[in-house]
């Protein structure tokens, strides 16, 4: 309880710690969320990135203690060193989720509404992300004999894990190897809890927030499993934790956007919509005919797709639709053995296809120009966006038709 004491004293007496530690990670999520437009999204990456930054501030007081002899006396004295331990955690982990809560409050500018509701779920969580952290300077400023060698550490360590623990990309984004990287890192499970209680739509395949929970609290016994008497918890939690990741339940794909209606024309000259699509499963992609580039290998793969899902559509968009008629679209869909009804190869006008490329399926296209995107965008039932798989990937497609059946067992 001293400990825990002393460490809020000590900080109220150095008030210019909470501009320190909020500022620079609120000034990096405005940056990245203004620049890319995701605000929303990149928030519950940036407030971790807040209590990461208060948990080193707060434990590299350790290496302090020790050269003035504090810690020493410490260690003398009769009192078990478990409650040591705990108190110095506690103390700095209560730091930190103020600092956190503060920086929480710049939510609604993300477009996150702070509900009554979920006000005593964020401050938990708030708090078992902040005493995780802490716990994991501890551990490591407990080790070090120089300020200088804990920020390199730092630096080297918990920086990239926190860059690999979805707050920049998810999950679902992220090459295949990255993917298992991140779901071994234990800073994943964190950001996935937080991102579940503010932006739930974002998930990306994040993991669920029983498994997140049990996780990270597994972590953090792991991180007091040497000091302190939790070798039974420890095990237990971690032996549940393993099974959940690896052997439990796959998670849901994600949701990210709704496709909005649209009014084309088929290569057959029939008028197409959104709901020609209702109640099926479909893949879309956009291209041209004439495209020397990567149009003709999406295609093929398209078709290739075609073939290994029966149960789905596929619509292909025409980025050039001056040159892309009804009769020239027609001649393309042949030559790619596309079945009348299922595939069907879609143009209009040009300002409504970019706009739908850009705003209805989040993908690049430029006015003006034949540049696009070369990814697969898989839509469910309803309409919604559930993944996108590139096509320049050598398990893009494989990935895409493994979604699409489990899409369909799903719904």
């Amino acid at each position: 309880m001293t400990l825990w004491q002393r460490e809020l004293v000590r900080f109220w007496r150095q008030k210019s710690r909470v501009l320190g530690v909020v500022a620079s990670p609120l000034l990096f999520w405005l940056v990245i969320g203004l620049g890319s437009g995701r605000l929303e999204f990149y928030f519950p990456g940036s407030l971790v990135l807040t209590i990461m930054f208060s948990a080193i501030f707060s434990t590299i007081s350790i290496i302090e203690d020790r050269r003035e002899g504090f810690l020493l006396s410490m260690l003398v004295s009769p009192a078990p060193r478990s409650s040591m331990v705990l108190g110095k955690i506690l103390g700095a982990a209560t730091l930190a989720s103020v600092q956190g809560l503060i920086f929480l409050a710049f939510a609604p500018l993300a477009g996150i509404p702070l509900a009554a509701s979920k006000a005593p779920a964020l401050v938990l969580v708030v708090f078992l992300v902040a005493f995780v952290l802490t716990a994991l300077g501890f551990l490591i400023a407990w080790k070090m004999d120089s300020t200088q060698g804990f920020h390199a550490v730092m630096n080297l360590f918990l920086v990239p894990m926190w860059m690999l623990s979805g707050a920049l990309f998810t999950l679902a984004e992220a090459h295949q190897v990255i993917r298992w990287i991140m779901r071994a890192n234990p800073l994943t499970y964190p950001v996935a809890l937080l991102r579940g209680l503010l932006t739930p739509g974002s998930s990306g395949g994040s993991p669920q927030a029983f498994t997140s929970l049990l996780v990270t609290v597994a972590f953090g016994a792991a991180l007091l499993e040497q000091r302190m008497k939790l070798r039974f918890l420890f095990r237990s939690l971690m032996a549940a934790a393993l099974w959940l990741v690896g052997c439990g339940r796959q998670e849901p794909l994600p949701v990210y956007s709704q496709v909005p209606d649209f009014s084309l024309t088929s290569e057959s000259g029939a008028p197409v919509g959104r709901q020609m699509f209702e109640g099926s499963i479909w893949v879309a992609d956009f291209i041209f005919t004439n495209c020397s580039g990567p149009c003709p290998r999406m295609s093929a793969l398209m078709r290739h797709v075609q073939a290994a899902a029966p149960e789905v559509k596929l619509a292909s968009f025409t980025v050039d639709p001056e040159r892309d008629t009804p009769e020239v679209l027609a001649q393309y869909a042949r030559r790619y053995h596309a079945q009348a009804g299922r595939w069907v190869f879609l143009t209009g006008e040009e300002a409504r296809i970019h706009q739908l490329a850009r705003e209805g399926f989040k993908l690049g296209s430029v006015d003006g120009s034949l540049t696009h995107s070369t990814r697969f965008v898989l839509v469910d039932i309803r309409g919604r966006i559930r993944g996108y798989y590139g096509t320049g990937e050598n398990d893009g497609v494989t990935r895409l038709v493994r979604d699409i059946r489990r899409l369909a067992r799903d719904e």
